[in-house]
């Protein structure tokens, strides 16, 4: 028989209800990380198809007054056309409410709902999409945040990926020069233009006269549109028109604009 002597007795019983702390913290973690799961299925889809893209995963509140949820999506392949939960979903609203925002290629969706259903491994919710015309092959649906009741909840948040299997648009320049502005000017030209391949791109100015007045060192462009600005100096420009030669890899474009104090 071992017998423990007092200040052994007491390191044991400490590092026994620590162990016990460290328990019933983890457990606690695990807990609060699965109170929200959501997941957006996987799809397939060809441009113009209308595709009803199903979310599961779990709200495991007790008392729910509310769900909002914002999703973020690919909007150059992407349409969200509704939101509809039932009776078999977790969104107990026939037709949930939701905000959908637009920034250029970027979709901001928020969904809402005050009917909520407690569900483990279940049905969320349906979203309804049309798939569009535009670049990239790949469109992704990514659940961001949830608020339960007006609290954000933590939890697990997976993508779901549309594969679009179709020929992507290809977004094509045609290169060129445009026309300077504000024109004529006394302080600095802008002059618009446009690449379609990658090249080099110099600018070279000329008087009335045809003689070199600046020659612009070539700088590395890619496809875009971009703009050429330029401020005349006093003492070399003087009053009256001059011209702008832009020299590509493959072509010569040319412009004009008039210089008045």
């Amino acid at each position: 028989m071992t017998l423990l002597i007092p200040h052994q007795t007491s390191r044991l019983m400490t590092s026994i209800i620590a162990g016990v702390v460290i328990v019933t913290l983890l457990l606690s973690s695990s807990i609060t990380a699965q109170e929200v799961r959501i997941t957006v299925s996987d799809a397939t889809a060809k441009q113009g198809d209308l595709k009803a893209i199903e979310v599961t995963g779990t709200i495991a509140d007790t008392i729910l007054d509310s769900v909002r949820i914002r999703v973020n999506y690919n909007a150059n392949r992407l349409k969200i056309d509704s939101v509809t939960g039932g009776n078999e979903y977790a969104l107990q609203c026939l037709q949930p409410s939701f905000i959908d925002q637009v920034f250029i290629s970027d979709g901001v969706l928020e969904i809402s709902c005050s009917n909520i259903k407690q569900t483990t491994d279940g049905k969320l919710f349906v979203l309804h999409c049309t798939i569009l015309a535009g670049t990239g092959t790949v469109a992704e649906i990514a659940p961001v945040e949830c608020f339960v009741n007006g609290i954000k909840k933590e939890g697990i948040l997976s993508i779901g990926t549309i594969t679009i299997d179709d020929i992507p648009v290809t977004v094509k320049f045609k290169e060129g020069i445009g026309f300077p502005y504000e024109n004529p000017s006394y302080t600095t030209i802008r002059i618009p233009y446009s690449i379609d391949n990658p090249t080099k791109v110099s600018f070279t100015l000329y008087d009335i006269l045809g003689r070199i007045v600046e020659d612009i060192s070539p700088i590395e462009r890619i496809q875009g549109i971009y703009e050429f600005n330029y401020i005349p100096r006093d003492g070399v420009f003087a009053n009256g028109a001059y011209f702008v030669k832009m020299t590509t890899d493959s072509k010569v474009y040319f412009t004009y604009f008039m210089r008045i104090r």
